[in-house]
């Protein structure tokens, strides 16, 4: 009790801040999810939510939410007492393992401040991470009793909780290979586990195709799209197991801008001491490393951009154990004299504190690194304005632990918003001063900053500077001209939207927008030259930006054949064949000679027999040939 009690204090002294934090766009859909369930109980595994591929974390909502409503801080809270109790429960289950009291008790401490996993307790959504290990390393608990002789009650127990651990997350198999290499540790008869090891992979690998087959939205399942990729699998693994061991206790730059050779270099050589340990002898150190390299091949079929701080949270019982026990035998080896009493225990707990106080400054630049992924999952979703001060108070609290891209996102929406970015590339400039991307934005902040264009000169250094430059460069003065556009100054518009065009001449966006804002200043035919630039870029959906333009085009000037093509052309880009031939038919009837416009309801005919509409495709094909047959009769006799 006082060891749960000494963890309550320490949890909430760490993490305590951490009660301000506002929804992350992605818990949103554990909230609509609840109000499904709500309405109806069997909408708990309905496929329409990404949430349902995790159910029992959204059982975890929904209590939640019964409890507090929409508040938020005290389910913060609750989140954070979680982590305490899960960092408890791991304490205690580790000595059910064989592992000394002491040694459990600093693991359990060494865990709760381990940053490399700071997601977790911040995040409603990671909950799952927290009953996967809790729930998995009971199971491994169980396993063992039971080989070493213990109730087949024991087994079924353990059966059913790694069932639990795997509905959860799937990196609960972890633990699935974890339960027969304690057992084994613990010296279990070999037949034994072989005869009865399987069963747990099998749950955990047929439980998550389950899911994965139900639920191929969630994104636990879309991220792995490399997992066929062996190489790539084996180099993410041991960049895993690397910074695991690297970055326990002082956050790293890796897990917003990705792995570097040095964590795969670092994983490398870990595993290789994993095998001369092996070989050698059994001990806490091969313990430490088998439970880390276990726990991460799950994660190794994302991409590099998935590398992230959450992943982190099963495995990072690995490093803890190994600093437990590094520290406590470098108490061992102090000399004679001082052994006695208090003497022993002088290295680990000034060891321990020197990590806590290290681990408390660290977790201080976490939170607006966390602030900033909150602000950019609203800017994700469109909602700039609520995602944009939040990105833009990460950056400033932390701005040397945030990627590029932070940077280039702030000052890209803030122009759309027409708010000041020179405080964030200022912050830019001083931590990424080679990153020709803020370099050149920074460049052109000075221009945009007084509503005048980039030159030349730099417009081509920025081509010169390679295509991210460009992208980010040209997005920029896109979308100060959208700001331009919709205070209807539509000659700033224009003149910032052939700049963009100028930066990158293939910009789709910014070459419809070009063609709209000429729409606004009535030069429709000039729009039309842009539109026709923009259909030779524009694919499927895209092609919806040019719709309200091309119905001020055919309205004003009915009859431009060219703008009823496109006007139909955008509708089928959109799927909307119904529309794309009342378009087409529209400008028939205002240009009864034209063969384009016959063309593309031939066309839209074939579409709709192909789709086994017939009667919509009869309904056309005697529409053309009334069109037709009124023209033949129009026609003056051929001189014989």
């Amino acid at each position: 009790m006082v060891y749960l009690i000494a963890l309550m204090f320490l949890g909430l002294f760490q993490l305590w801040d951490a009660r301000l934090f506002v929804w992350y766009t992605d818990d949103f859909d554990y909230l609509d999810h609840i109000e499904q369930v709500k309405a109806d109980p069997w909408g708990l595994l309905s496929p329409d939510y990404a949430a349902s591929g995790r159910p029992l974390a959204s059982i975890f909502f929904i209590l939640l939410n019964a409890l507090f409503g929409d508040a938020q801080v005290p389910q913060h809270v609750v989140l954070i007492l979680i982590h305490v109790l899960s960092t408890w429960s791991l304490a205690r289950l580790l000595t059910k393992l064989g592992y000394p009291l002491e040694l459990t008790t600093l693991t359990g401490l060494l865990f709760l401040f381990n940053v490399s996993h700071y997601e977790v307790p911040y995040w409603m959504s990671c909950v799952s991470y927290m009953g996967c290990l809790v729930s998995g390393v009971w199971a491994v608990v169980a396993y063992k009793a039971w080989a070493l002789g213990g109730s087949d009650l024991r087994l079924g127990g353990a059966c059913f909780l790694i069932l639990i651990s795997t509905l959860f997350h799937a990196v609960g198999i972890t633990f699935a290979l974890l339960a027969p290499y304690y057992a084994l540790r613990g010296g279990a008869r070999v037949p034994a586990i072989v005869k009865s090891a399987w069963v747990f992979p099998l749950i955990s690998v047929v439980l998550s195709i389950l899911i994965m087959s139900a639920y191929p939205e969630h994104a636990q399942h879309k991220n792995v799209t490399q997992v066929d990729q062996i190489l790539h699998v084996g180099e993410l693994t041991l960049a895993y197991i690397g910074r695991a061991f690297l970055s326990p206790h002082w956050l790293s730059k890796a897990f917003v801008v990705g792995p570097t050779n040095i964590d795969v270099i670092a994983g490398f050589l870990i595993l290789c001491m994993g095998c001369y340990l092996a070989y050698r002898y059994r001990s806490t150190p091969l313990d430490a490393i088998v439970w880390t390299t276990l726990a991460f091949p799950i994660f190794g079929g994302s991409t590099l951009e998935e590398f992230r701080s959450r992943y982190f949270y099963v495995a990072n019982v690995g490093p803890s154990l190994l600093i437990a026990w590094v520290l406590i035998e470098a108490g061992t080896r102090i000399p004679k004299g001082y052994r006695d009493g208090w003497g022993r225990w002088l290295v680990p707990a000034t060891g321990t504190v020197c990590l806590l106080w290290v681990s408390h400054g660290e977790v201080d630049k976490t939170k607006p690194v966390f602030w900033a992924g909150i602000g950019r999952s609203y800017m994700a979703t469109g909602a700039a304005k609520t995602g944009l001060p939040l990105l833009g108070k990460g950056i400033l609290g932390s701005p040397e632990n945030l990627a590029p891209i932070y940077y280039y996102r702030y000052a890209s929406n803030a122009y759309f918003l027409g708010l000041d970015t020179r405080q964030v590339l200022e912050a830019g400039l001083n931590v990424y001063p080679n990153d020709a991307s803020i370099v050149l934005l920074a460049e052109t902040d000075q221009y945009i900053s007084n509503h005048r264009i980039v030159p030349l000169d730099l417009v081509e250094r920025v081509q010169d500077a390679g295509r991210i430059p460009v992208r980010v460069v040209s997005q920029a003065l896109h979308n100060v001209a959208s700001y331009f556009y919709n205070k209807e100054d539509y000659a700033a518009a224009l003149r910032f939207y052939a700049n963009a065009l100028q930066v990158d001449p293939m910009k789709k966006d910014s070459t419809v927008f070009f063609a709209n804002t000429l729409n606004r200043q009535n030069r429709h035919a000039d729009a039309m030259t842009a539109y026709e630039r923009y259909f030779e870029l524009a694919q499927g959906a895209e092609m919806q930006d040019a719709i309200p333009g091309l119905l001020t085009i055919v309205n004003t000037t009915p009859k431009s054949s060219e703008a009823w093509a496109y006007l139909s052309s955008a509708y089928l880009g959109l799927g909307n064949i119904a529309e794309a031939g009342r378009a087409a038919a529209a400008g028939l009837d205002q240009i009864p000679s034209d063969p384009l416009l016959i063309q593309m309801l031939q066309e839209i005919s074939l579409l709709h027999r192909d789709r086994g509409k017939t009667k919509e495709a009869n309904r056309i094909a005697e529409y053309l040939n009334k069109a037709t047959s009124s023209l033949n009769s129009s026609l003056p006799d051929e001189p014989e």
